[in-house]
């Protein structure tokens, strides 16, 4: 499928996660695509051990994230934190994730593969 779609990068879940839905689906981007180059791991909130190695400012399309989270419905409510949505947890790293950073809002990756 990889090889067909050709994309310019992939993005998944990392692998160091506590929910096992993140983990398998980053080690079954990790098989399909070891030969592929501009694989883009990100965090989530159960992510552990996470060291980013790329930094994007994401200050133009926070809003769209946002509305793509929230059509997961049956997702936003489900945190560990009594009152506090995904949604909150998203903008809340945002601003976290963009100081220092490129921008005041950020999204942090890692990469064992990006071609600049």
């Amino acid at each position: 499928m990889v090889k067909e779609v050709q994309p310019h990068f992939i993005f998944s879940h990392f692998h160091d996660d506590t929910h096992q839905d993140h983990r398998h689906l980053a080690m079954s981007t990790i098989t399909a695509t070891r030969y592929t180059q501009n694989v883009l791991f990100y965090e989530g909130p159960t992510t552990q051990n996470f060291s980013p190695t790329v930094f994007v400012d994401i200050d133009q399309v926070l809003e769209e994230k946002v509305k793509a989270i929230e059509a997961h419905a049956s997702q936003v409510k489900k945190t560990n934190i009594e009152g506090l949505s995904i949604v909150d947890v998203i903008r809340a790293g945002a601003h976290f994730r963009g100081n220092p950073g490129p921008g005041e809002k950020c999204r942090r990756l890692c990469s064992p593969s990006i071609v600049y």
